[in-house]
């Protein structure tokens, strides 16, 4: 399917052990000719993205190959070139390794997301940037696509959101699309100052839950951070991230325990605005390391979360929620020993799968129990996209993460029958919220 962004077609392993993704485009040439805007994103999606995530998984791809059943219109080979794409035509199977046009990547993005807003605008019938993004998502809460039941529909949807913010952000703060390596889907709005957005995420999130995670969120962001050069800042926090995020974002981080291990979430720090979190970067905290994580760790205290006990089969588990930093509770000694007193234990199982939940329950108990909790975290960690903080099971006593258990393979899966990003959350699906 052309539009399947999560998944590959097909991983095959070609003669001397390299891996090769396949990507299959059904379409014929005039139904491409009439999107393309999306047709262009699409593709360079479906081949930066399989890239992407096997090399996550320390298996990189030798190529990707991209299998067309009719002859591809010029912008679409360009947008292949540009990514260093195969190309393969059908029936014929034979394969051309298409070179760079004029444009590059992030040239051809940048055309595509400005040509994509035009039409969105064109098909409202309005031309004020910010009141085209408010139609479009009146129209999206209307009618909310489903990845399930119309992949191209809903991510569709997912880029005239990220085209639209854009308009809307650019009328007032200059900006540039971007190949991403930090989105869910692979392409980023670089503003001034070395501040990246991440338009792709909030769709998505827009999508799930609905106006609660408007993109006019995004917009208030960055003119919060705007308008706050040179005004005090907002207090000190931490935050749980993985590793691989605060290392490709030269975050300033610690981390959560002595032994670094990949799977573990590490601790940044940022000033909490009334709709942005300014991360702070190592290159210019570091010297400050000490005070700041001192002064996080205080204010982290004072922050409230909501506590709901859940018992799944003979499982116990507390669940915390109730805002932003809810995760982040891991992190305060009194808070984590009234959970340990609550379950009437010395050590607890605990999951950080996404920013805004926390899970614990008894660290003393049989295998079976924790490999239930191993399932929940991984699939709350998988439909928390963007969100997402670990699936590791972390052991903390008396207050503090002193460990960590391993999950193993076969338990800590989420079932695949459905794009596991894009399913409702345990907690929502359990007590029937979005």
């Amino acid at each position: 399917m052309y539009s399947s962004l999560l998944k590959i077609d097909f991983l095959v392993q070609e003669t001397g052990g390299a891996q090769v993704a396949v990507q299959t485009d059904h379409r014929e040439r005039a139904e491409i000719e009439a999107e393309p805007e999306v047709s262009v994103l699409f593709a360079l999606a479906r081949v930066l993205l399989p890239r992407q995530m096997m090399q996550e998984q320390g298996t990189p791809l030798a190529d990707v190959v991209y299998v067309a059943f009719d002859d591809p219109p010029p912008f679409l080979r360009d947008a292949l070139g540009a990514v260093g794409a195969l190309l393969e035509r059908s029936p014929s199977k034979g394969r051309t390794r298409l070179a760079p046009g004029a444009a590059t990547t992030d040239e051809l993005i940048e055309r595509a997301f400005t040509g994509l807003a035009a039409r969105v605008q064109r098909r409202v019938q309005l031309s004020d940037p910010a009141i085209v993004l408010r139609a479009l998502e009146a129209e999206i809460l209307a009618d909310p696509p489903s990845v399930e039941h119309d992949e191209a529909a809903y991510w569709t949807r997912v880029l005239e959101l990220m085209a639209c913010v854009a308009a809307a952000i650019r009328t007032k703060h200059a900006g540039t699309w971007q190949v991403s390596t930090l989105s869910d889907v692979p392409f980023q709005l670089a503003l001034a100052g070395q501040q990246v957005l991440l338009p792709g995420n909030r769709a998505l999130r827009f999508i799930a839950d609905g106006a609660s995670e408007s993109m006019f969120l995004l917009l208030a962001s960055v003119d919060e951070l705007a308008g706050a050069a040179g005004q005090p800042a907002g207090p000190l926090l931490p935050s749980l991230r993985s590793r691989e995020e605060a290392i490709g974002c030269g975050l300033l981080s610690r981390p959560l325990l002595d032994a670094e291990q990949p799977d573990v979430p590490v601790i940044v720090y940022g000033n909490d605005g009334e709709h942005t979190f300014g991360l702070l970067r190592r290159s210019e905290a570091e010297p400050r390391a000490e005070a700041i994580h001192a002064e996080a760790m205080a204010n982290l205290a004072g922050v409230a979360a909501e506590i709901e006990e859940l018992a799944i089969g003979e499982l116990r588990i507390l669940a915390v929620t109730g805002g932003f930093f809810a995760a982040e509770k891991l992190l305060d000694p009194v808070f984590m020993r009234g959970l340990a007193r609550r379950l009437d234990t010395e050590l607890l199982a605990v999951g950080v799968p996404r920013r805004g939940l926390l899970f614990a329950t008894s660290g003393v108990q049989a295998p079976a129990a924790i490999a239930g909790l191993m399932r929940i975290i991984a699939h709350e960690f998988a439909a928390g996209g963007s969100r997402g903080i670990s699936q590791a099971v972390l052991l903390v006593q008396d207050g503090v993460t002193v460990g960590f258990a391993r999950a193993q393979p076969a338990a800590a899966e989420p079932d695949t029958d459905e794009p596991p990003a894009k399913r409702r959350g345990f907690l929502a699906r359990l007590f029937g919220r979005r």
